[in-house]
Parts: C-alpha cells; structure tokens; sequence
C-alpha cells in the first residue's frame, strides 16, 4: 500500500484563534499544518520544511513592519515554486504594491470565510 503524502502549510499569524481555526481547517483535508505566531519561529518553519503553500498576515511582529511580506519574501527566495498568500487587515493600494514587488501569489482583505481561503489554497497551485 502507497504511503499518502501530505501536502505542507504552513500558517503565519498572531492571533491564536486564527492559528487554531486554520489548523483544524485543513487538518481535514491533506494537509500537514504548521502554526506560527512569531518571526523567529516561522522562518525557523521555512528552514526546516519543503511547504507548497504559505499564509500569512500582514502585521505578526512587534518588532519588525510588514513583517508577512519580509517573511513572504524569504520564504520565496529559500523555497522556489512556494505559493503565498498574504493577509490583512488594511485595505491599502502601497500593500498591494510590495505584495507584487514581493512576488506574494496573492492578498486579500480579513476577513476572509473558511471555505473561501481552503479554496484558494487548493487551487493555488494553479495560478
């Protein structure tokens, strides 16, 4: 019998719920998940782990600005062909530019339903 391979997320954001709700979203389909609240550990994540696709909020991090595209941006230079998706709160035309100068694979506005984001992460590959 053929061993299922997971497909890897891996979810960046501050905000516990989220992280939580997200986790058991695609914990149902074939998704292997990991969580982060924090810089450190989510570019920890991308060093350790080959993910196909990456979500992440905009404002995570205390300390550094923008810190989803600065993330978004590493995990596109370690990771070729990873598909990120970057979300926030702010609706802004400048975060939509350096989302496209960070070559981010998509940006939306929170919130964003469930099955809408299990969607676009199931399809974009695609894209």
């Amino acid at each position: 019998m053929r061993k299922k391979i997971l497909k890897k997320l891996l979810v960046i954001d501050d905000d516990p719920s989220v992280l939580f709700a997200l986790r058991k979203l695609f914990k149902r389909s074939e998704y292997q998940v990991d969580t982060s609240e924090s810089f450190d550990e989510a570019k920890h994540f991308i060093d350790k782990n080959r993910y196909q696709v990456i979500i992440t909020d905009l404002i995570f991090s205390e300390t550094i600005q923008e810190a989803g595209i600065v993330i978004s941006d590493y995990a596109k230079r370690k990771l070729p062909g990873v598909k990120v998706i970057l979300w926030t709160a702010m609706d802004d035309a400048d975060i939509s530019e350096k989302a496209r100068r960070a070559k981010i694979d998509l940006c939306l506005c929170k919130p964003v339903p469930p099955n809408l984001i299990q969607g676009l992460v199931e399809n974009i590959r695609y894209m």
